[in-house]
């Protein structure tokens, strides 16, 4: 189990994108499954981030694709394509977002779905914001630690390599929609 924390804005999930992307690039895509749990961004984004990252461009040209750069757009093709290869063909990459659920047995329910269908395959879950799962407690810290001991049954019992992001500071953070809100209120 492999998490890093920072505060919020500070290019968390940019950084979980870099490492997944990375690892799908340099590795045998038949050996494992790499399983991405976005409970920040709809899958749709993390897909346009990934493409960004992969034709080196910057996210708004993927985004806006039919008014990018002339000489972008074969390498955002390209990018497209091997990532509906990796989706498709590989079945080496699976990604979720909320629409799975927020706590930990949400998560622990999809993967163990993954591995029972693909039995074979190691499995890496990156997680992108911890800080923003659930759980059937009211306290934030007991919900941390119930999620927390799923992360590591997975880890233990299933062999399962997770690398989440942690965000710092999220009882204090205004402007920005979370699951736990301001300091003082319940999870939902």
């Amino acid at each position: 189990f492999m998490g890093f924390t920072a505060p919020q804005n500070s290019g968390k999930s940019a950084l979980l994108n870099n490492f997944a992307t990375a690892v799908l690039q340099n590795n045998d895509t038949s050996k494992f499954l790499l399983l991405y749990w976005t409970i920040d961004d709809n899958k749709y984004t993390l897909y346009d981030k990934m493409v960004a990252n992969i034709a080196k461009v910057p996210i708004y040209e993927v985004n806006a694709f039919n008014n990018s750069s002339t000489e972008n757009r074969p390498k955002i093709v390209k990018a497209m394509n091997v990532v509906e290869k990796w989706i498709k063909h590989d079945q080496c990459l699976s990604v979720k977002d909320s629409d799975i659920g927020k706590s930990g047995d949400d998560c622990k329910n999809w993967v163990l779905a993954m591995k029972e269908r693909f039995p074979d395959r190691n499995i890496m879950l990156v997680i992108d914001n911890f800080s923003n799962m659930t759980g059937p407690q009211k306290d934030d810290f007991a919900i941390e630690g119930y999620n927390i001991n799923v992360l590591h049954d997975l880890r233990t019992k299933y062999e399962v390599a997770v690398i989440s992001s942690f965000e710092t500071n999220k009882e204090g953070s205004e402007g920005r929609f979370t699951n736990k809100g301001q300091k003082g209120s319940q999870s939902k």
